[in-house]
């Protein structure tokens, strides 16, 4: 069991550039970003474990411009979430129960083997019904058959993987949306001044490694106002 929660966790685990985020849509479809740990970088990159609750939460993984994002990048594709991501929400909560729930009762009270038996053909029923979903709507997904065949594979022989399955099908997405505004347009007032705090954070640090005068720190320190600004009431 340990194994297993580790294999899941690993394959939850990012480590986002300093320039990057991710969204989250939630409980009453209501989007929140979430950031890496500023405070404890490997390899100048920010460690970020999403809730290992909701793995059935669509995530996406974006990127801002630390010199402030250009009107084009606002229109070119904006982030949404098809259907079909809904259809699979109720597969990565099964797989996840099953694993985490179902599974540990079996293997650790005297219920039999059949018991034990039933729950792995369950868990297995399950990513082979959420696959065939997969493969089915494949095009909407914007999955290869090859890209398709890969996580099949990784799914079935690591069924921890296929808890993670609507993340993994989210990050596979085209989204030319920056997050800044992405978030702008999807969360709400409060949320987004904490949105805009955390980029200044992250802005600021840049703007320490940057020679006066330079080009690029005019950018910054005009993304900086504006950034500022934001977050002013």
């Amino acid at each position: 069991m340990m194994l297993t929660l580790a294999l899941y966790w690993y394959d939850s685990f990012l480590l986002l550039a300093r320039n990057e985020a991710v969204l989250v849509r939630g409980w009453r479809n209501r989007w929140r970003a979430g950031f890496g740990a500023n405070g404890l970088k490997l390899g100048a990159r920010e460690p970020y474990l999403p809730n290992p609750l909701t793995p059935h939460w669509p995530l996406f993984r974006l990127s801002w411009s630390l010199e402030g994002d250009s009107p084009e990048a606002r229109v070119a594709r904006p982030l949404q979430v098809p259907d079909e991501i809904a259809l699979l929400q109720p597969f990565a909560m099964g797989s996840g129960l099953l694993l985490f729930m179902v599974l540990p009762i079996v293997l650790f009270l005297p219920l039999g083997f059949a018991f034990l038996v039933g729950t792995v053909a369950a868990l297995y029923l399950n990513i082979l019904v959420a696959l065939g979903l997969v493969f089915w709507r494949r095009r909407r997904l914007h999955l290869s058959s090859k890209q398709f065949a890969g996580q099949a594979f990784e799914c079935l022989v690591c069924p921890p993987f296929s808890v993670n399955l609507v993340r993994r099908l989210c990050a596979k997405m085209p989204v030319d949306e920056s997050f800044t505004a992405a978030t702008a347009r999807l969360v709400p007032g409060e949320g987004l001044a904490a949105v805009n705090a955390q980029c200044l954070i992250r802005l600021e640090e840049q703007m320490d490694f940057e020679p006066e005068g330079s080009a690029r720190m005019s950018s910054l320190e005009a993304a900086k106002a504006r950034f500022t600004q934001a977050i002013r009431p």
